[in-house]
């Protein structure tokens, strides 16, 4: 595993430069973490290394906690001259017991964190943490000689608490940032297990790591569903909500698709495993969106570069700390100081401060169908000027319906007739053109008749004997084929009323057009408004599609965009794209995720719109799940928001911790105060970061 792409075990956040290696005992392999407290919190509460030594970590804890209490209260005696009236072989009989208490906890805490950190580094490259752990080192070694050669002071106290203090931060810390990343494991869904198989006509329960391809799973009513396949057996209504961010359920019956993380509602149904394991719908999302947690933006590898820098950077600053107070006679000052400095300088903050609001991101996106695939979009997204839309199943549902009708009234008896011959002829075809004929015709009510002699002619149309009709469908170019006239009325008719869509359905017999019926892909629900929202947003609006210029104008015109062009094909829409890229516009695209996939590939940022299924689709930077537009400007405000709390994240961490390393350096912070503002600014960066998940919804 190549250090640039590892994440920590406990709370799954990416780690940076640094980390701590631990090895499981149960499998032998290595575990990672990206700061003490995580290797703390999970060995302590996850169970991982057993119970007997999670309990002995706790008995750790707790005798670490009750003598760093114990050396407080008698450091604080010897500070208030409580011992003045004994003598002063005794004080030093004092100073031996607080050596006795104090090395417990460097032994049990500080020493086995420190050797951790050493061999995982395996180069001169110091955890940030390593300042807190050098600071606790100095106070206890420069007073263990202070105690055995009868000089100097003793810092006993600071050793301890320091240590103790900085463990409950850590601890508190870590489990702020798991609570981060379960709510994203929370909208991924649930880990599947088990899966029962048919094996040797006999049913199996196996780890679903053990299903093979080819194998057949059962799954029964209120199960997940463990692997991506075909149904070959049975039929149910399954809850696909978790792939597709649709509610409600969809009805699948044999040969349908099924993914993995659905859940099956009723019945019972036999699936043949198609994508198992890593293949998965499931494990594909999983492993996206843990790449969008470790992606590296310009932003964080910035933050990531000072939080390393500042290492070395304020081992030399304390040193420098030491040798002014060392050269004005002031021992005790120069110990203070420069231990004030090491541990209220460690650049905790900084490490967490652009990954955690990333994560935290993921996963308020995650609630609204907004899936974020790269931190960087973070950066990127706020900063777009122009939206560039495709049109047909972006702005439109890429479905055509039946919209209006025109038929010869001296040669029919009425619209029903029409009706019921054009549709018994469609019922014999699966071109989407007929589904939606049948469809519109069966929920009017209208009677249809069953087609003999049915012929298919790919792109053009269809023909068969309807009744005692002979009948024909299909478009201009077909009816000419089949020398089927259009008279002089039906042309009137069409010329004079609505039916001027892009696509049409002719319907004829006995040698002439008896009817049309025309077609159109209607505007989504949400267009128009989010159009606007993005105006209001100052942003500039372009529509750019491969249908005819006249509709796509007419589009443009109802929602309200800026400009527009028609008749581009997907090498003209990237062109399009770079064009306005090359004019300084920040450009975003959003279409469908299919065709318009060069175009947003080569925008600054790519929007797809369309299902849960899509979001493996790795031309775009965001996949909206449930192809709700509306949630386009919710997406650009709330990526401003979270580029603003890194900013303020970092900007925090340098403020707070210039002005401390100040107080520190000039004598005015001890180290437990220095501890303690340590603690704070990390729990100000995740608290700044929680705060993303109560932004507005939509």
């Amino acid at each position: 595993m190549s250090e640039n792409n590892l994440y920590c075990e406990h709370c799954k956040l990416p780690i940076g430069g640094s980390f701590i290696r631990a090895c499981n005992k149960e499998n032998n392999k290595d575990t990672f973490f990206c700061c003490y407290g995580c290797k703390l919190v999970h060995e302590l509460v996850s169970g991982k290394g057993g119970d007997s030594e999670s309990s002995w970590l706790l008995a750790k804890l707790g005798l670490v906690a009750f003598l760093t209490m114990n050396v407080m209260i008698l450091s604080l005696l010897l500070y208030s001259d409580y011992f003045r009236t004994i003598d002063i072989q005794a004080i030093r009989n004092i100073n031996y017991l607080l050596f006795g208490l104090t090395t417990p906890v460097i032994l049990l805490i500080v020493i086995p964190f420190f050797k951790s950190v050493i061999k995982s580094t395996n180069s001169l490259y110091l955890n940030t943490d390593s300042l807190i752990v050098m600071g606790s080192l100095s106070a206890y070694f420069y007073s263990t000689y202070s105690t055995f050669t009868n000089r100097g002071y003793i810092y006993f106290d600071t050793a301890a608490i320091v240590i103790l203090l900085f463990t409950l931060g850590k601890f508190l810390e870590a489990t702020a940032k798991a609570k981060i990343t379960r709510s994203i494991t929370e909208s991924i869904g649930p880990t599947i297990s088990n899966a029962t198989i048919i094996k040797d006509g006999m049913k199996k329960d196996v780890p679903v790591e053990e299903v093979n391809k080819g194998d057949y799973v059962v799954v029964q009513e209120g199960n997940k569903i463990p692997v991506d396949g075909p149904i070959v057996e049975g039929y149910s209504n399954i809850d696909e909500s978790m792939i597709t961010g649709e509610s409600g359920y969809t009805i699948k019956k044999t040969g349908d698709y099924v993914y993995s993380g659905s859940m099956v509602l009723d019945g019972r149904i036999l699936i043949e495993a198609k994508g198992v394991g890593k293949d998965s719908l499931l494990s594909k999302i999983t492993k996206i969106i843990t790449n969008a947690q470790m992606s590296n933006s310009p932003i964080r590898r910035i933050s990531d570069r000072i939080a390393g820098l500042m290492v070395p950077a304020v081992i030399i600053a304390a040193s420098l700390v030491f040798a002014f107070w060392y050269l004005k006679g002031e021992n005790n000052e120069a110990i203070m100081n420069s231990i004030a400095v090491l541990v209220v300088a460690c650049p905790c903050a900084f490490g967490i401060a652009t990954p955690l609001a990333v994560c935290v991101g993921i996963g308020r996106g995650l609630k609204e169908n907004v899936f974020f695939r790269d931190g960087a979009v973070f950066e990127k997204l706020p900063r777009t000027s122009t939206v560039a839309f495709d049109k047909t199943g972006t702005l439109t549902y890429g479905k055509l319906y039946p919209v209006s009708l025109a038929f010869d009234e001296n040669k029919v008896k009425n619209r029903e007739e029409f009706l019921s011959i054009l549709a018994s002829i469609e019922l014999c075809s699966n071109h989407p053109l007929s589904k939606s004929i049948t469809e519109m015709v069966q929920n009017e009510g209208i009677q249809i008749d069953s087609a003999l002699s049915f012929k298919s002619y790919s792109g053009r149309g269809i023909e068969g004997q309807v009744g005692e009709r002979f009948v024909v469908a299909g478009n201009k170019k077909f009816m000419e084929e089949k020398s089927m006239k259009i008279t002089p009325y039906i042309l009137q008719k069409q010329n004079g009323s609505s039916l001027k869509e892009k696509t049409t359905v002719y319907c004829a017999w006995d040698g002439e057009v008896k009817g049309v019926i025309g077609f159109k892909d209607p505007l989504r629900a949400d267009a128009l408004s989010t159009i606007n929202s993005l105006k209001e947003m100052g942003l500039k609006t372009i529509l750019l599609s491969g249908d005819n210029e006249n509709v796509v104008e007419d589009v443009a015109i109802k929602t309200g965009m800026d400009s527009s062009k028609g008749f581009l094909l997907p090498d003209e829409k990237l062109n399009e794209i770079k064009k306005l890229k090359n004019c300084g516009k920040k450009v975003l695209m959003v279409g469908d995720g299919i065709n318009d996939a060069p175009a947003l590939s080569t925008a600054d940022v790519g929007i797809a719109v369309g299902s849960g299924t899509d979001i493996v689709n790795e031309n775009s930077d965001v996949s909206i799940i449930d192809s709700e537009l509306k949630r386009i400007p919710w997406a650009i405000r709330f990526t401003k928001e979270v580029r603003k709390k890194i900013i303020g994240n970092i900007a925090w961490a340098t403020g707070y911790n210039s002005i401390g390393i100040y107080l520190a350096a000039t004598g005015m912070l001890r180290p437990i105060f220095a501890a303690l503002m340590m603690v704070v600014s990390s729990l100000f960066v995740i608290s700044n970061s929680l705060r993303l998940q109560r932004f507005k919804g939509i």
